[in-house]
């Protein structure tokens, strides 16, 4: 197994095209909690991965030839730093709890204000969910979504083991 990290920079564009066609598989990574870098994935890197040859449903004629050309690779769609999105969470409740805690009416006030942060906090996640969701759509080389955490050591093999079985047994055309 060979692992590579590549840059998103342009002058690093011949590496990342070099090992995607040498790669039997795609891991795409983006932050979780973090709508920006997810919407990046569907705006830069699938696009990307498509023109390179490294993923071919749903492309044009031009591209998907080249794509077949270069063949297929399954992508993982892999989001990080899941600790942070606990982290976030556990963060906002104990601001709730407090500000509901204070127990006069200003207080009152604010916990329902807390409150309706968290109902934010929850549609966002929800969001990112459909976001998420409609990736999996539009993509149809997108094997597999998982969320991971290296800090916590919280599903990393899973991700491994996920990249392993698309290889060996994969699900695509």
């Amino acid at each position: 197994l060979i692992v590579t990290d590549t840059s998103p920079h342009y002058e690093y564009r011949e590496e990342l095209e070099k090992a995607v066609h040498r790669s039997d598989v795609v891991v795409v990574c983006y932050t979780c909690g973090d709508a920006k870098s997810l919407a990046r994935v569907g705006t830069y890197w699938l696009p990307e991965l498509r023109h390179m040859g490294g993923g071919a449903g749903g492309a044009t004629a031009t591209a998907a030839a080249a794509a077949a050309e270069n063949n297929d690779k399954p992508v993982l769609l892999v989001g990080c730093k899941e600790d942070k999105i606990d982290l976030q969470e556990n963060q906002s409740a104990a601001t709730a709890t407090n500000k509901l805690n204070l127990g006069d009416e200003d207080g009152a006030d604010e916990g329902a204000g807390a409150m309706e942060g968290e109902r934010d906090d929850e549609g966002s996640a929800y969001a990112m969910e459909q976001q998420l969701s409609l990736l999996i759509d539009q993509w149809k080389e997108v094997e597999v979504c998982l969320q991971c955490s290296a800090k916590r050591l919280s599903n990393v093999v899973e991700v491994f083991s996920h990249a392993q079985k698309a290889v060996l047994h994969p699900t695509g055309p």
